[in-house]
């Protein structure tokens, strides 16, 4: 084969791109090269910002996570600063710690349960206890301060911790109907709140709540009856010392009738 065969053979056999080759005089000397290496692709580098900005973009790649940084921790603040409130609220349901986490007045209240004296009057039931106010209702709330509660002749004091619920109108009281003694004679109920007043609420039951007693009922819903004995002495003194000063005077004799002026029947 000659010089020119094996230079076509080895053109076409070889992976390379290019085959540069060059010829001189006469057809028997020929003088080629043969690139035998595949040429490589360039590769596509990252390029740069541009050279007369670099510290612009790199205080702005800065100033971005500095700035969802600062965004991500001021709103965790806020959400813990609200839920506060409802988190220190031990033993509150979903409804009231919504209500405290969001600015409603929290309420101390102190409950007094008087249980009745008659034979086998105690309860080993669950009890539970819900306040209905002028302005809303609280929720079920249990009753319990790790004694032995709701035994005979036993008085059984609580406090519990409700949104502002307002004046105190009624009660529900209820209990489970579990334990070896499930039935229960309630005698009466004092609740007042702490936070803010001394008025005391009184709500009188004096009956059972038993599933096999009376009426087989284990709750009972109790409006409030009058007021704490202090509150009425209080009032009674202010209008037997009103009383004195008109009678006094002589005013009675001067046609003044001091019962009806006083909102009470003539005697």
């Amino acid at each position: 084969m000659s010089g020119l065969g094996q230079a076509s053979a080895l053109f076409h056999d070889s992976t390379s791109l290019s085959v540069p080759f060059f010829c001189t005089q006469g057809i028997d000397r020929l003088i080629f090269t043969i690139d035998t290496e595949t040429t490589k692709k360039p590769e596509h580098r990252h390029q740069p910002p541009h050279p007369t900005r670099p510290r612009l973009y790199l205080y702005r790649h800065r100033l971005t996570q500095n700035l969802t940084a600062a965004m991500t921790l001021v709103l965790s603040i806020l959400v813990c600063a609200s839920l506060l409130p409802a988190l220190t609220a031990k033993g509150k349901t979903f409804e009231e710690m919504k209500r405290l986490a969001f600015g409603d007045t929290e309420v101390f209240w102190e409950i007094q349960v008087y249980t009745s004296s008659v034979q086998n009057a105690g309860t080993d039931a669950n009890v539970r206890i819900i306040l209905f106010g002028n302005k809303r209702t609280s929720q079920s709330l249990l009753l319990d301060n790790r004694d032995n509660n709701f035994e005979q002749g036993k008085l059984d004091t609580f406090e519990v911790l409700t949104a502002d619920i307002g004046e105190l109108c009624k009660v529900h009281i209820s209990h489970n109907n579990a334990g070896p003694q499930p039935g229960w004679n309630l005698d009466k109920i004092e609740i007042w709140p702490k936070s803010y007043s001394k008025e005391r609420y009184h709500f009188l039951c004096n009956c059972a709540l038993a599933s096999r007693e009376g009426d087989g009922r284990i709750d009972r819903t109790i409006s409030a009856t009058e007021k704490c004995k202090e509150e009425r002495n209080t009032k009674r003194r202010g209008i037997m010392e009103l009383r004195a000063r008109l009678t006094s005077n002589g005013k009675e004799q001067a046609g003044v009738d001091v019962n009806r002026l006083l909102g009470e029947p003539r005697e």
